[in-house]
This record gives C-alpha cells, structure tokens and sequence, in this order.
C-alpha cells in the first residue's frame, strides 16, 4: 500500500465509499449493516473520517492513500499542531473478525519495535471509543517506489543507491525478529531528488487482505503472488528470506521500468513461480552491469538455500557493485554453497596437459639418444638371460674334464694351537714380559727335538713329542720358558 499518494484536497482517493453511519468504519464487502455496532451502511463521495478527531488525540486531515488492509489519512496533534502522522484505520470487513484484529494488533506491536532512518517508524496504536482500530506512523510526504519505475528503466548507480538503503532497513528490522512479508515497491516511499533520495519501507507484517489481488497463505500471512517467494506461496514456514526474494523482484523492476520476473494473471504467476526459476534481468536490460546482475539472480533464487544469507550480504555486494562494476560478486555471503572455482579448475587442467607434454617430449628424447649413454640396470636374471651362450667344447676336453680327479674343497684354516698359552695366561696372568730378541734358546740334547714346519703348524695340532710347557697337565707348576715353536706363534 502507497501512503503516499498525496490528495491536494480532502476528496477520497478511488471515488465513493459505503460505511458505517454510526462508528465510520469503512466497508468494501456487500455488507447491509455494521457487524461492531449495527449501524446502517451509507454510501458517499466524501469520507466520514476527514475533520474528526480520532482517539482524543489526531486530528483527521486528508485522505492520502487506500490499500487492501486499510485507508491511510494524514494527520495533526490536537495540541502540538507541527506535528504531523500517517494514520492508518483498519476497514471493516476486517475489523469484523476477532482473528484479524488480534493479528493487527500483535503485527503493530512487532513494527513498533522498529526506529530507523530508512523505515517508516509506528508511534502509536489503538482502537477508538467508537471501535475503529488504528495504526499511527512518521508521515512521509513523497512517491511510491512503483511510481518511479513505470517511469522507465533507472541507472544502475541509481538502483544500488536505493537499494543499500532498503537493505539497510530490512537488517534492521530483520535484526529484531520482524519480517515483512510483503516487501514491493508500493510498500516502499522515496523522498528527495535524485541522487539524494531517501527510501524508507512501510507496512510492515502488515498485508493481510483478503481481496483478489493477494492470496492468504495457509499460515495466515497475505502476500503479493508477483513479489512472493515460492514457499510463501505454498504456505509452509517463512524467514526473513521471503523479503530477500520481494527486494530482487523491486530491483528486476525498477531495471527493467516496470516489467515482473513472472508477467500473466494470478494463476499463472503462482503456477510459474513454483515451479521454475526467474528469468535473468538481462532479458529485460541487457545493459545492466554483470555484479548487479548476479545480485537480483540470487535474490531470486528458487531455492532459500541459495539466496544471500542476510540483507547485509547484500549491502556487501552491493558495495562492491559500486566500486568494481564488472567483476561477478564473489563475497563468501552470497555463495551458501561453496562451488568450484572455474578458473581453479582451468589452472589445474593446464598443469596436468603441461606434465603430459612433458612426459611425452622425455620420452622421445630417450628414444632419439645414442647408445652410448647409459641405461638403467638391470636385474641379475635379465642381465643373465642376455648374455651369449659359452661356445660348445671339444668331446677330447670334454672327456678329460670328467675324468680328472675331484679336487678336495679349500676348507677354512682352524686356528693355531698357540690359543691354548693364551688362555693358560689367561687363568694366571704372569707379570708382563720385557720383549727379548728372538733366539734360539739352548736345550738338553737329550730332550732337543726338531721344530715342526710353519706351514703345518694351521692345519696340524701339535705331535705328541711337543714340550709339556704348551699345554699344562691338571695343576701342575707351568713351565713359561719359550720354546722355538712359540717364537715362531708370536705375532710379529
């Protein structure tokens, strides 16, 4: 709903009314008589509000807009005359139902939370002495976003402009728990001139109508089927994502100069919207900066999944949108599913094709080299296998080859009997020796014998004539005069 369609006079906006002559409360259904109090309806072309004071408080002015909840007048403070609102009086088919009356009230509750520069902000509510329910708001003298978009296309600077200051809002409000569920450019009020404008967002949760123009969801929350989001429509469970979706629709709209991603009747946007994905805005405006262009596709995205995860990823891409305007938008926010990097994937393959290049050219390179450059080795058996056969011998060697004699195998030499003084030493060690030039010590010629050959000595152990000195009997004293066979055992 618009609330700022400006009357410059106190004539209704839309022609005449039916309402109640007894409360006022306005009624666009065939009713006979005022449900709250019984009062007649009465037909006319001016509306019964204008000059009366509602609530003791706001003086009724001018009739400045007319939405599918209610009709939005201008008001004054009957004391502080400066000061000026935007009262919004809930009609009477609606005020009927204690249901609705009740959701108006909790929903005015809930904006009333809300205090910043790009909402338009609730200060009061109530119900009147007479049974009018009311809302009261900052009243904002400007147009409609709608207004300027059937205008033509905007700049691209110009939408992203009014776009951060949408997104602004919505992260307000978001922030406190409050969703709007009905987030469109009628919704939506720009004050200034261009390019110093100031949009501020109105009605919040407020769009419950049950007229032909929205559809009442199964949760009870209305909406506009052209602005909705997909799971809006089929009326499961909602978050602050459904006004994600109605702020990609605004944009597509106020791209393209008044065009919908999904154009046709009622049924036919619903049928279309749940069932396929949004058009791009390049088919509408070809010109539109690519940044720009993947914000509105992810903001209309099918799936909730897949849009930015808050209004303020948006307002970091669109920040980047207005620095760098070519480049796609790559922000971690606005991806909630991590997908491969292309130009990764490119780097990559190129790798690989450069190694089998080179794998290739090695390859070559090894088939084209002399012989004489060395190859790897190989195994024993192969090298084994490659080797000439030994020619053929004559049958005469042959056969003196198997006649001679069986050589006896080279067996290890066994250790020189000299180990046994050693360990004789061992057992009684002896006061070291001085070393004595080598000589052939004197012996009784009785007891003399001949020294045994050097070259036996590994093999042979000694004979039985050797002196008992070599290897002592039990304890008897041990006799350590050298004898010729232990100089020739020293080592030298």
């Amino acid at each position: 709903m618009a609330i700022a369609k400006l009357a410059s006079s106190g004539n209704p906006v839309g022609g005449t009314v039916r309402y109640c002559s007894a409360c006022g409360a306005v009624f666009r259904s065939d009713f006979q008589r005022c449900p709250n109090d019984g009062g007649s309806l009465v037909v006319s072309a001016t509306d019964p509000l204008l000059g009366e004071t509602l609530a003791e408080t706001y003086v009724i002015e001018a009739l400045i807009g007319e939405g599918a909840m209610g009709r939005v007048y201008r008001a004054r403070h009957r004391t502080l005359a400066n000061l000026r609102y935007a009262i919004k009086v809930l009609i009477g088919d609606l005020a009927v139902s204690s249901t609705m009356r009740l959701r108006f009230q909790r929903e005015a509750h809930n904006a009333s939370k809300l205090d910043h520069p790009n909402v338009v902000n609730v200060i009061d509510f109530g119900r009147s002495d007479v049974g009018l329910h009311y809302l009261v708001m900052d009243l904002v003298e400007g147009c409609s976003l709608a207004d300027l978009a059937a205008l033509g296309p905007m700049d691209a600077t110009r939408v992203i402009r009014i776009a951060h200051q949408l997104c602004e809002g919505l992260e307000h409000a978001h922030s406190r728990g409050v969703i709007h569920r009905d987030f469109k450019p009628d919704n939506i009020l720009i004050v200034g001139d261009p390019g110093r404008e100031i949009a501020r967002i109105a009605d919040f949760g407020l769009a419950m109508s049950t007229t032909p123009e929205v559809r009442l969801t199964a949760s009870g929350v209305a909406c506009t089927p052209a602005y909705a989001a997909p799971e809006q429509l089929r009326g499961g469970a909602i978050d602050h994502r459904v006004d994600l979706y109605g702020l990609g629709a605004t944009l597509f709209e106020m791209l393209s100069g008044g065009y919908l991603p999904f154009e046709g009747d009622l049924d036919a946007t619903i049928s279309a919207k749940l069932t396929r994905d949004a058009p791009s805005i390049l088919t509408r405006a070809p010109n539109v900066p690519p940044g720009l262009v993947t914000i509105v596709s992810r903001l209309l995205s099918h799936d909730p999944d897949q849009r930015p995860r808050s209004a303020r990823a948006v307002i970091r891409a669109l920040e980047t949108s207005m620095t760098l305007p070519r480049p796609p938008i790559r922000t971690i926010d606005m991806r909630p599913l991590r997908k491969p990097d292309a130009r990764r994937s490119r780097a990559i393959k190129g790798t690989v094709l450069g190694a089998a290049i080179l794998a290739m050219a090695l390859v070559a390179q090894r088939a084209e080299a002399p012989d004489d450059v060395p190859m790897p080795r190989a195994s024993e058996a192969a090298v084994a296998k490659s080797l000439p056969l030994p020619a053929a011998a004559p049958p005469a060697e042959v056969a003196k080859a198997i006649e001679a004699p069986i050589e006896a195998p080279i067996e290890a030499p066994i250790e020189a009997p000299m180990e046994a003084p050693m360990i004789v030493a061992k057992a009684k060690p002896a006061p070291k020796a001085v070393k004595q030039p080598r000589r052939r010590p004197t012996k009784p010629k009785s007891a003399r014998s001949e020294p045994a050959p050097r070259e036996s000595a590994p093999s042979e152990p000694a004979s039985s004539d050797a002196p008992a000195t070599l290897v002592p009997p039990n304890d008897e004293p041990v006799d350590i005069t050298p004898t010729p066979a232990a100089y020739d055992a020293q080592p030298q």
